[in-house]
């Protein structure tokens, strides 16, 4: 047996009855689209700003590094460094090295060997200073032979 609907629905009135809550809800899914839009900008906006930083603190980095390698050639064309300055120079020089990023396998490796050689001609440096065994003329004979080794390695170091 069929009971009479109380109200009979009609389409006419189906449709006046969804035509407003479908906006409402359109309306709704919109909104939280937009916000939803508005945090992924904020976030990629955070990371370009953080990528900027980084590029900025590389060159910076990068810059220093020129400029002491500059300097250092410079100081070792006027032979002007004796056994401690080279070593103290140079020790900078490895940190600077150390402190520059290399963005792929093959810069990496490059600037490890830097720091490989670097770090010997800091050593025989630090050694040629502590040694009491020879004389004025071979120190200085000793100290021109790493002069050269630096002057060689900052030619590459500048190039690369």
């Amino acid at each position: 047996m069929d009971f009479p609907e109380p109200y009979p629905v009609t389409s006419v009135s189906a449709r006046r009855v969804a035509g407003p809550s479908l906006a409402l809800v359109l309306i709704g899914l919109s909104g939280c689209t937009i916000v939803q839009m508005r945090s992924d900008l904020q976030e990629r906006q955070t990371r370009i700003d953080e990528k900027q930083q980084q590029l900025d603190d590389l060159r910076t980095t990068n810059t220093e590094l020129a400029a002491e390698s500059d300097q250092l050639k410079n100081d070792l064309q006027q032979h002007e460094l004796n056994a401690k300055d080279l070593r103290a120079r140079l020790d900078k020089l490895i940190k600077l090295n150390a402190a520059a990023r290399a963005s792929s396998a093959r810069q990496q490796g490059e600037q490890q060997e830097r720091s490989r050689q670097l770090e010997a001609i800091s050593q025989q440096a630090q050694a040629l200073d502590q040694n009491t065994s020879l004389t004025d003329e071979e120190k200085e004979k000793k100290l021109e032979a790493l002069r050269e080794r630096t002057r060689e390695l900052l030619k590459i170091l500048l190039a690369g």
